[in-house]
């Protein structure tokens, strides 16, 4: 949906690292882990408010089922 009162600008980066361990000679083994970084820019232009927003946001995280 657009709005003609607000100019938006999104931009975002993501980057996932997967690692896996499963030896055939150790079947009880089974070791997944992800490495994981979002980068979030969103940038508005309010014309009804006269005003300019700017918000960053930046995620890490470690996933180990």
């Amino acid at each position: 949906m657009s709005n003609p009162l607000v100019k938006r600008k999104t931009a975002e980066d993501t980057i996932a690292l997967n690692w896996a361990l499963a030896p055939t000679d150790m079947k009880w083994m089974d070791v997944h882990a992800t490495l994981h970084q979002t980068n979030l820019s969103i940038e508005e232009d309010r014309k009804s408010a006269y005003r300019r927003d700017q918000t960053k946001l930046q995620t890490q995280g470690l996933v180990m089922p």
